[in-house]
Parts: structure tokens; sequence; C-alpha cells
């Protein structure tokens, strides 16, 4: 059990380095491993635990929520920063779809030059 929360640890610190970069492929791939290991836990919770393991577990689990966390900020602030990328596309199309209405027939704004 102790290496599996050591695992879980990692990935869950490799996948906040992903976010960190902007890696988010390789965090959709650590997310899932993720999952994979919680999996395996949740099948050996039945397994009685001494309180060292129980503290350890406490600790490695809050360590973990503190990353998700940090994972959840990094990610909003990419979609945030996507958002905005979005709206100045948006923004440019509206404004050449004003532009070529005002060029006579058959130009295009482009070709005008």
């Amino acid at each position: 059990m102790v290496e599996a929360l050591k695992h879980l640890l990692a990935l869950t610190a490799q996948a906040r380095d992903s976010a960190k970069s902007g890696n988010f492929q390789a965090l959709e791939v650590l997310i899932d491993k993720r999952g994979e290991v919680l999996e395996q836990l949740s099948s050996r919770q039945k397994t009685i635990c001494n309180d060292t393991q129980k503290v350890l577990a406490r600790e490695v689990s809050l360590c973990i929520t503190q990353l998700d966390e940090e994972i959840g900020e990094l990610v909003k602030e990419e979609m945030d920063r996507e958002n905005r990328d979005m709206l100045e596309i948006s923004s440019k199309l509206r404004v050449l779809a004003a532009y070529s209405k005002g060029l006579p027939a058959n130009r295009l704004f482009d070709r005008i030059l």
C-alpha cells in the first residue's frame, strides 16, 4: 500500500508539472494512470493498515489534494487564456467581415492591393 501511495503522489506531481508546462496531452495520460492506481488502492483498502501506514496515507492524501488544487488552477488559467485567444480571433473575423462588405463586388480584401 505504501508503494502505491508513493506512486500516486509521484504521478500527481508529474501531472502538476505537465500542467505547468502546458503539456495537456501528457496530463491526460497521467490522470488516466492515476485512476488506475486509485482503483488498486481502493481494492486494497480492505486490507488492515497499521498506524504508521494510516498516518502516511493521510499525509499523502493532503499532499495530493494540494497538488490537485494547483492542477485545477493551472488548467483554469489555460482555459482562460484559450478563451481570450478565441475572443480575439472572433473580433478579427468580425472586422474582416465588416471590411469586406465595404469592397466593390467580386473583390476580395486580400487581393485589393
